[in-house]
Parts: structure tokens; C-alpha cells; sequence
């Protein structure tokens, strides 16, 4: 589990491509101290596993549904990463819960500035969009933000200038691909709301077809008291 609150900007140094995934290096300094083999990390947001590390970086392995639900695929090298080391139990949580399972790509509308923050326009689709409020919590590429505004198209956020200049945003042009992970207690929440509503339209249909058969029981015992009557 992570935060949202990057550690460090790393550079992507190696891309190895094996048929169905793809093995990236990836230089770092200050997260290597205490990082392990099969430490969680999160790259972009996108939680992997630290397969060997160095002095001055490690690497991971990205599989087709990482690479098809995330922008890993699209890096090349000497791209810039969020790098974000996995939370333990003692850590603050300075941003949100963030499981680092990306739920799909947005991609970046507009950049515009307003005084001394920075409102970044975001394109999602309806599914990715559905699991937004107002006000609420979305990590965009590892870093977890405000939802300011939504739109019908999408978000946006506010970004502060210590956030711009400790990320990479200020490096990425509109149409950027960007990692999107929404809030996993709304994600809950929406999940146990529509089992609810499908429970409900189940005991309706129910409680409809049982009223159906205990009125054509009703019908039927009518018939035989008059057939026992004429009789």
C-alpha cells in the first residue's frame, strides 16, 4: 500500500522487451537505502516488484495487463518516473489509501495557471469517471490529489507549487497518458451499492412472480369450489 506522496523522480535507463512483458531499469538514489528484493514500489503509481537493485537503481517487470491498463508501455528511455517506496504500518498517511492497482488512463486536457497553483484538465472516460466526487481523493501517475471540479468529460485538479516542482508534471504535454487510480473506499462503496440494487431487482422480480403464482392458485381453488358446487 502506498500514499500518493512521491519519494523521488527516477529516470528509465534500460527497456528489455520479452514477448508479453517488458523489463525496465530504472536509475534511483535516495529510496535505494532500505529496498529489497520483492520490495513493492510504485512506478507511476503502478505498484511493482523490485526483481534486483544496485547502488544506483533496480529493476522490475511489467506483464500485458500492467502494460495494457497503464502507461509503463509507453515509457521510453530517459523518461522520468514517480518512484514511491511501499508504506509501513508506523508511516503517515500524507496523501490517501493508494493500493497502486491502476484502474485505467485519463489523459491530460489542458495546463493552465491560476495565481500560484497549477489546474490541470483531465480526460477519463465514463467508467474511470463514475468513481469520482467532488472533492474527493484520485492518485494521477502516483501522486494523490483533490478532486477541484468534474466535468462531463472528466476532472480536474489543483496543483500547489511544491508539488509541481517535486513531480514531473511541468514535463508533460497535453494528450499525455496518465495513470489513474480512483479511491478505493468509493470503489467499495459503488461495488456493494449496485449488488445492493441487484439484490433488490432480484427479490422484486421474487416477490412479483410469487404474487403471480399464489394469484393463479388463488384462481385455481376458485374454479374447483364452483365446479364442487355445481356438482
Amino acid at each position: 500500500m502506498f500514499t500518493g506522496i512521491v519519494e523521488e523522480t527516477g529516470c528509465v535507463e534500460r527497456i528489455e522487451r520479452h514477448g508479453d512483458y517488458v523489463r525496465l531499469g530504472i536509475s534511483a538514489r535516495n529510496i535505494i537505502c532500505d529496498l529489497a528484493v520483492g520490495a513493492s514500489i510504485a512506478l507511476n503509481g503502478t505498484c511493482q516488484t523490485v526483481e534486483k537493485f544496485s547502488d544506483s537503481g533496480f529493476t522490475v517487470a511489467a506483464f500485458a495487463e500492467t502494460l495494457r491498463k497503464t502507461n509503463l508501455g509507453h515509457l521510453e528511455i530517459g523518461d522520468g518516473v514517480h518512484l514511491e517506496r511501499a508504506l509501513r504500518a508506523t508511516d503517515r498517511l500524507g496523501g490517501h489509501i493508494v493500493q497502486g492497482h491502476v484502474d485505467g488512463l485519463g489523459y491530460l486536457g489542458s495546463v493552465s495557471k491560476i495565481k500560484d497553483n497549477y489546474y490541470l484538465r483531465v480526460e477519463l472516460g465514463e467508467e474511470l469517471l463514475n468513481l469520482c466526487v467532488l472533492h474527493g481523493s484520485i492518485c494521477i501517475d502516483g501522486v494523490s490529489l483533490t478532486i477541484a471540479r468534474l466535468h462531463d468529460d472528466g476532472i480536474a485538479v489543483n496543483i500547489i507549487e511544491h508539488t509541481w516542482t517535486h513531480t514531473l508534471f511541468s514535463s508533460y504535454a497535453v494528450r499525455r497518458a496518465l495513470n489513474i487510480e480512483c479511491d478505493v473506499l468509493g470503489k467499495y462503496i459503488l461495488h456493494f451499492a449496485r449488488k445492493g440494487l441487484l439484490a433488490a431487482g432480484t427479490a422484486s422480480a421474487a416477490g412479483q412472480a410469487l404474487a403471480a403464482d399464489t394469484a393463479s392458485a388463488a384462481g385455481r381453488a376458485s374454479r374447483l369450489k364452483d365446479l364442487l358446487i355445481d356438482w
